[in-house]
């Protein structure tokens, strides 16, 4: 999903975050989705720096 922003679309279809066993796997499948949904880059960079701000404000 990283790598290719179109993977997105398709994973969503099918994983949920319930579907992740370990909390910092739902973390980063959150930032994905939220900078995807708001029509961000969904690169690396871009999901380390959403996934700090959700660290900091819990959100």
């Amino acid at each position: 999903m990283m790598r290719s922003p179109d993977a997105v679309a398709d994973v969503v279809k099918t994983v949920r975050t319930a579907s992740f066993y370990r909390p910092a796997h739902e973390l980063i499948y959150n930032a994905v989705l939220e900078l995807y949904a708001n029509g961000d880059p969904t690169d690396p960079i871009s999901d380390s720096r959403r996934i700090v701000r959700m660290l900091i404000t819990g959100a």
